[in-house]
């Protein structure tokens, strides 16, 4: 079990999930990935719930550390 968010950013950067190619695609219906639709295919790989703040903020966290 993944307890807080730090935890959480730590199992999604282990998994790799936010880098994945699944995610070159946008899902058939959609132009692009949005928070919502980025955090219901990561609660699918992770089996554990994932909020769309929590994936923002490691999305943002990223950005930060590659400038």
């Amino acid at each position: 079990m993944l307890n807080g968010p730090n935890s959480m950013e730590k199992e999604l950067e282990d998994k790799n999930v936010l880098s994945l190619d699944v995610w070159n695609k946008a899902p058939e219906g959609h132009v692009r990935w949005k928070l919502d639709l980025l955090a219901e295919k990561s609660m699918l790989i992770l089996d554990v719930p994932v909020s769309r703040s929590n994936i923002g903020r490691i999305l943002k966290k990223r950005n930060t550390n590659t400038s």
